[in-house]
């Protein structure tokens, strides 16, 4: 994975396009009784991300003990929705049991920070509740935060 130095910053457009597109999903199945080790691509999706979460990330207790895998997934990432542009920024919500980009949110010139997901408490599915993301508005020059149902 590469990072961006502040010197490839700087020398603009042509130099971001050349970063890593970002994080792919997988399955991984480690069985304790062989010590073997089975890594399942998910090649169906293409958007990369980075910083993902769940409703499940900042959970404690029960309710962070699951048998399965979440089937929600938050993340934002560069190069949105297939763009060869790495200042096109997205926030999305994967749906890991159809393999693709349920929804998404997208402007230019607007840089996302990491979702936070904020479960309902009286929610009776997964992704019963908000997102929350940080978000600068650079044609604007302002950070404002984004609250998402």
């Amino acid at each position: 994975h590469q990072f961006m130095r502040l010197e490839q910053v700087k020398k603009g457009r042509e130099w971001r396009n050349k970063l890593h597109r970002g994080g792919k999903f997988c399955d991984i199945n480690c069985n304790l009784l062989d010590q073997s080790v089975e890594v399942d691509w998910k090649d169906e999706i293409e958007q990369g991300y980075e910083l993902p979460v769940t409703r499940y990330s900042r959970s404690f207790g029960s309710e962070c003990i699951s048998e399965k895998h979440p089937r929600y997934v938050y993340a934002f990432g560069a190069f949105a929705l297939g763009s060869k542009d790495y200042d096109n920024w997205g926030l999305f919500k994967f749906d890991l049991e159809e393999n693709k980009v349920s929804s998404y949110y997208q402007q230019d010139s607007v840089y996302l920070s990491e979702p936070i997901f904020v479960p309902n408490p009286d929610g009776e599915t997964e992704d019963d509740g908000v997102l929350l993301s940080q978000a600068y508005f650079g044609i604007e020059s302002e950070t404002k935060l984004l609250v998402f149902d």
